[in-house]
Parts: structure tokens; C-alpha cells; sequence
């Protein structure tokens, strides 16, 4: 009898194992097939996903390109840039942490264009994006890593591992979120309507331009020394060498905040200390230039918050911009 059960155990298990394989194939498949109605607001992910698409695309071609964090991508505008200066202007900024690495990605796919040569690169990050290493990156923030897959998968398993790279392959990892925080899938009409935000606003997105700051601060890392990871480093000295080696006009812009959190960051040495270190970027990269936006930004009334700017703040900072590109034309060749 035991041998009999062993024998019957051991002809199941493969079936039932079979069984379960193909289920888990089906599943993977239907969510890979039915991945726009996974995304869910406010579609920080999906944005990603258009930007690096449109980074990959030959048909998008751009004269001027913008990098950063939420700071440029909520408050640089690219579309009365793009007016004044008659040049194609993008915003390829995104809200995630990992923002760097974000940037790196979707510049190094729109330079490699054979057709796309920017002429200018506008660039910035907030003084705290710096001190996220590559462990934390992925660890806190791995998720948002699913919706540059495509074109970069390759890179992404060589920063972050084999494993990572697999990982990335699994729909329904990418997608984990969704299944905890939603009941029913995103209509397509949402998801259209979000996707042609991005083509239509060239990449900029319109977060609280109406509100005024109201004195609440998000964090307060006044307490904490300024520091740069090796992570951050490496790919802001990446995206600069690209940007020399195709000779395009640089500007690195250290974001501003308000007045009070400024003063705060100064008596820390964190303000001192993040400009020391883009004046050492700026010794190794001579075509960058500095702006140090604080100076043209100390009124309170033009933030939403306490480190992005309104509505009023984001017209004055594309303003500064377009003037910096009108005075630094580019030569015919």
C-alpha cells in the first residue's frame, strides 16, 4: 500500500504542478494584456510609461529637453518656452526619487536618436534627491522601475541585478499596488485622457498651480547634512557627459524653496554644501551653467508648498529660462 501511495503521489504532483503553472501563466498574461487599467491616481507611473515611450519614439524630436524632479516637472512649463524661442521643448522631469535615474534613462534614449540632437538641456533636483542610494531606490521605490522596462531592461539588471532584471519581466509585480488599493480597473477613457495630458503639455504637469503655500512643511531636513551618493553622482555625471559630448548648452537650476525653510537649510550648511557640489560638477563639465534660483524666488506667494512653485512662480521661472536660451543661441552648422 505505501508503495502504491507513493507511486500515486508522485504521478500527481507533476499534473498538479502543470495545473498551477498554467494558471499563473494565464493570470501573468491577462494583466500583461490589460495593463493600462491597472494604473491608478493620480498616474505618477503611467506618466513614466508615456515619457519613456516618447523618449524611445524617432518620430519625437526635440531642440530642448528638461530634467528633474517634481520641482521642474511641476513648475517649468515647456509650452511658452517653446513659443518664445520658437525651438520643440520637452519636460521629461518625473515625480519618483529615483529621479535621476529616471532622467538618465529617458536622455540617453532621446540623444541616441540618430535624428534628435538637443541643442539645450535644463536641469534640477532638490537638494535631498542626492542622498538616495541605490539600495534605497530599490527597496522603497523598485515600483517605479516596471515602466522604464522597455528599451532599458538591460541597463536596469546591470544596476540592479539579474534578479531585479527578471522581476521586472512579472506583470503582476508591476502592478501589486493596484491590486491592494483598487476595487474595479481604471476606465480607458481615464487612461487616454491622461496619456494625451502628456503629449499635449510636453511632459509638464499642473499640480496645485493655484494654491498658495499655507505654512505647512512636508518635511524638515534642515537637521540632516548634506550629503551625495555614489548612486546620484554617477548618473547626474552620465547625463552631463552626454550633454558635452553632443555640445549642448547646459543649465543646472538649484531649486528654491521658501524663505523660511531657506534660512533653515542655510544656518545647516546644506545650501552651501549642494552648491559646492555643482560648482565641482561645473569644474569637470565646463559647458554647465549655474542658476541659483533662490535669488529670484524669496517671496513666499510664489509656492504651492514648501519647495514647488505656483502657477504665478512657474510663469516667472519659464520667463528666466527662455531668456537664458534666447541669450545663448546656438550656431548654424
Amino acid at each position: 500500500m505505501e508503495k502504491n501511495s507513493s507511486t500515486f503521489n508522485f504521478k500527481r504532483w507533476p499534473k498538479a504542478f502543470l495545473i498551477a503553472l498554467i494558471v499563473v501563466c494565464i493570470v501573468e498574461m491577462l494583466v500583461l494584456r490589460y495593463d493600462e487599467y491597472f494604473y491608478y491616481p493620480p498616474f505618477n507611473n503611467l506618466r513614466m510609461k508615456v515619457k519613456n515611450d516618447i523618449a524611445l519614439s524617432p518620430a519625437r524630436i526635440f531642440d530642448a529637453v528638461i530634467l528633474g524632479d517634481s520641482y521642474l516637472l511641476t513648475g517649468l512649463d515647456p509650452r511658452p518656452i517653446q513659443d518664445q524661442t520658437n525651438l520643440r521643448v520637452f519636460n521629461y522631469s518625473t515625480f519618483a526619487v529615483n529621479s535621476i535615474l529616471s532622467s538618465y534613462l529617458l536622455f540617453r534614449n532621446q540623444v541616441s536618436k540618430e535624428a534628435s540632437r538637443p541643442q539645450y538641456l535644463i536641469l534640477g533636483y532638490l537638494d535631498y534627491v542626492p542622498q538616495f542610494d541605490r539600495d534605497t531606490i530599490l527597496s522603497k521605490y523598485g515600483h517605479t522601475l516596471f515602466d522604464f522596462k522597455r528599451g532599458n531592461i538591460g541597463l536596469l539588471s546591470r544596476e540592479f541585478g539579474i534578479v531585479t532584471g527578471l522581476k521586472l519581466m512579472i506583470p503582476s509585480l508591476k502592478h501589486q499596488g493596484y491590486f491592494l488599493v483598487m476595487s474595479k480597473p481604471t476606465p480607458l477613457s481615464t487612461i487616454r485622457q491622461v496619456e494625451r495630458s502628456v503629449y499635449d503639455q510636453h511632459g509638464y504637469y499642473e499640480w496645485h498651480v493655484d494654491r498658495a503655500f499655507d505654512g505647512h512643511y512636508g518635511y524638515e531636513n534642515d537637521q540632516v547634512e548634506f550629503a551625495v551618493t555614489p548612486f546620484f553622482d554617477k548618473h547626474v555625471r552620465q547625463i552631463l557627459s552626454l550633454a558635452q559630448q553632443h555640445q549642448m548648452r547646459v543649465l543646472y537650476i538649484i531649486p528654491s524653496v521658501v524663505p523660511q525653510l531657506d534660512d533653515r537649510l542655510k544656518k545647516a550648511g546644506r545650501r552651501a554644501a549642494y552648491r559646492d557640489y555643482i560648482l565641482s560638477l561645473q569644474r569637470d563639465f565646463p559647458n554647465v551653467e549655474i542658476y541659483e534660483a533662490q535669488k529670484d524666488f524669496s517671496e513666499e506667494g510664489l509656492y504651492t508648498d514648501q519647495d514647488h512653485l505656483n502657477q504665478r512662480g512657474g510663469e516667472k521661472l519659464g520667463r528666466i529660462v527662455t531668456r537664458w536660451i534666447l541669450s545663448h543661441p546656438v550656431r548654424e552648422e
